[in-house]
């Protein structure tokens, strides 16, 4: 292991151990429906949710109903993301014209976002258009990350509730899983990543021109006229323009510098 490595290992679990009482505590809050830090903004959201949806915040189920619930939201999903993959050429925002996936890939691409395994055998950016990549795979991996947190819950009150014939309601915690832990989570990573200038727009890709420069070192000789020769500069892309050749004084001890299209021999201080 490599000291790069090692100092992000215990980098991470520094983090992670500093985190665990206070987010543990959050998290606690948030899933038994007391106030915290976020309920003056999400709390009216999720209250929307549960009228729109038509949801008893109040109502407990049983292992049973809860089961149920998850499996039906989680095969809800995997159709979803199937259809919309199999439909994806004749959808908006697609820019670059990317075509239908094959059955076989869109169900394996449904199931595997579906069950938080995310396994692409694709490339994204050569297969996926910016609807499929937005609508349907960044919701997967918030939708099956909720329904996760939903069941490490419901775990975690089926051990308390030893008597109990009930582990809470599973559209209430996939409610409050998205919006008081996913939601935040992604902002601050997003304005992390917009920091940095990550790009992203709606626009068709861009080619980008590369510079590959190959030189090669002559041998040590007395002064003497000698061309620039041996140190070349290609391009990813034909180019007709001439490769620029300099005449000087080659030192015995000499050093090369060469600057994309351009080479330099020049005596050392």
């Amino acid at each position: 292991m490599t000291i790069a490595a090692l100092v992000t290992a215990v980098a991470f679990f520094a983090v992670l151990a500093a985190t665990v009482k206070p987010l543990g505590g959050y998290m606690d809050a948030v899933f038994a429906g007391r106030r915290n830090l976020l309920t003056r903004v999400a709390g009216p959201i999720e209250r929307l949710v549960y009228r729109v949806c038509r949801i008893d915040a109040q109502a407990e189920m049983s292992w049973k109903t809860y089961t149920f619930s998850l499996l039906a939201l989680s095969f809800s999903g995997v159709a979803f993301t199937y259809v919309e993959l199999r439909l994806q050429a004749l959808l908006p925002l697609n820019p670059q014209h990317f075509g239908n996936f094959a059955p076989d890939l869109a169900w394996n691409t449904a199931v595997s976002f579906a069950t938080t395994t995310d396994w692409q055998f694709y490339s994204g950016e050569s297969t996926m258009s910016y609807l499929s990549q937005m609508a349907v795979l960044a919701w997967q991996n918030f939708v099956a990350a909720a329904v996760g947190l939903a069941v490490a819950i419901a775990l975690a009150r089926g051990l308390a509730r030893q008597k109990a014939g009930t582990i809470g309601n599973f559209w209430v915690d996939v409610t409050r899983a998205v919006l008081y832990v996913l939601l935040p989570l992604s902002f601050v990573f997003s304005l992390a990543f917009l920091a940095e200038g990550v790009p992203q727009n709606f626009a068709s890709y861009l080619d980008v021109k590369r510079w590959t420069v190959r030189c090669k070192r002559s041998p040590a000789a007395p002064w003497h006229l000698k061309k620039a020769s041996n140190c070349s500069a290609e391009t990813v892309a034909a180019s007709s323009a001439p490769t620029r050749v300099l005449q000087t004084r080659t030192p015995r001890r000499s050093r090369i510098s060469c600057s994309y299209s351009r080479c330099f021999w020049f005596r050392p201080p």
